[in-house]
């Protein structure tokens, strides 16, 4: 299972949930925004319950996710990322947009369905970027990667919504008709 809990300034503990399944779950990143809400990312397998939305189902391996927790820890939304082929996807990292959007960033593995479209990588893990509106519905998502190990470990928005990622590769990494190569 996974846990979220918030300190105060001094330290004291405000509160403290728990959230997942009776299989693997893991909480890997966590923001805020300006209102205090909470932003969690990671991936669950088996049936999970992030009390905060529907509790997801998941018959194989880990898919992604994120859920959201206002400022009191009561929970607001919560969205699932992944395929059901028995691949494993991860949400790595989590960032707050400049009008209550969210983003997530990490790695999928050979498809992941999300924002209406099917994820393909090119090899191995992909790493992948979307963008959530305000009720944690996704609104786009961008697949990349090469035919090696490919994950987003980073994500950032700036004031504008522009979006920053960062994270690592073997071999090459293709973005559109962008691709670099390892050292």
């Amino acid at each position: 299972d996974v846990y979220i809990a918030q300190f105060s300034t001094s330290g004291t503990l405000n509160w403290l949930k728990t959230a997942g399944g009776p299989q693997d779950d893991q909480a890997l990143c966590v923001a805020t925004n300006a209102a205090g809400d909470v932003l969690v990312g990671g991936n669950f397998s088996g049936p999970a319950d992030f009390s905060a939305g529907a509790p997801f189902t998941n018959a194989q391996n880990a898919d992604a996710y994120t859920a959201r927790y206002a400022r009191s820890g009561l929970g607001i939304a919560s969205t699932a990322m992944g395929s059901d082929a028995g691949y494993s996807d991860s949400v790595h990292a989590v960032a707050w947009g400049p009008s209550g959007e969210h983003f997530a960033a990490g790695a999928y593995e050979k498809t992941m369905a999300l924002a209406g479209r099917t994820l393909t990588s090119a090899g191995s893990d992909d790493a992948f970027v979307a963008k959530f509106d305000d009720q944690g519905q996704p609104v786009w998502a961008v697949g990349f990667g090469g035919t090696m190990w490919d994950s987003a470990d980073a994500v950032a928005v700036d004031s504008a919504g522009n979006v920053f990622v960062a994270g690592t590769y073997a071999n090459s990494l293709s973005i559109g008709a962008n691709t670099i190569t390892s050292n």
